[in-house]
């Protein structure tokens, strides 16, 4: 069996192109002549994912806070269920000064020269707002997630859950207790998001196999 491979970002960029449909076209005629077969065929769907907390908007939590560690960890793990890879801050050699936050072009820079082979980068974003009613704090959570291709920074898409909750919190509740309290409230919408891009990067495929049969 021969085997020819084309690179292309979606399935509907491949068969766009001119130059494989004239192939095909050819390997039709040539087909029906011969008998052979001629199909293309994905490349493999696990890819290696880094997945970083971004906090470029000031109304991110702030990349460093603990929480999003925790967070991380809930988002990445229907990724490595999908068989996917999946690295986060702790695989950098790079460390960034804490104090400052980074652009998403800064962490994809980041992602392109720091681990050899990241073909994804995942950044997540944490946004709380809390308001006093009946004497508890009610919160409002919002993640969101976005997926890009490693060099080359192609947007590949987007995830986001939110929630709306009171937390019953006690008296002496300090700020410690007050995080731990959002990430039990947001570690199942971090899951749902992961599941969430699990999805949508089974959509996306860069490289095909055109097999050939019968030629």
């Amino acid at each position: 069996m021969s085997v020819l491979k084309f690179q292309s970002r979606v399935v509907g960029q491949v068969l766009g192109l001119s130059v494989v449909t004239l192939v095909l076209f050819g390997l039709g005629a040539c087909a029906s002549q011969t008998g052979g077969t001629a199909y293309l065929e994905p490349q493999r769907f696990e890819r290696n994912i880094l997945v970083l907390a971004g906090d470029e908007d000031a109304a991110a939590i702030y990349h460093a806070r603990p929480l999003q560690s925790r967070l991380g960890t809930s988002l990445t793990e229907p990724l490595r269920r999908a068989g996917h890879q999946v690295f986060d801050h702790r695989n950098l050699a790079i460390r960034w000064d804490g104090r400052r936050r980074l652009s998403d072009q800064e962490l994809l820079d980041l992602a392109a020269n720091d681990i050899t082979d990241v073909e994804r980068l995942i950044i997540f974003s944490t946004y709380v707002t809390a308001s006093q009613t009946g004497g508890r704090p009610d919160v409002k959570l919002r993640l969101e997630a976005r997926a890009f291709a490693v060099p080359d920074g192609r947007f590949l898409g987007r995830a986001e859950r939110g929630k709306t909750a009171a937390l019953s919190l006690p008296a002496t509740c300090d700020g410690f207790c007050y995080m731990e309290a959002l990430g039990e409230l947001a570690q199942p919408l971090a899951a749902e998001v992961g599941a969430q891009l699990v999805n949508q990067l089974q959509n996306v495929a860069d490289s095909y196999l055109l097999r050939l049969r019968g030629f």
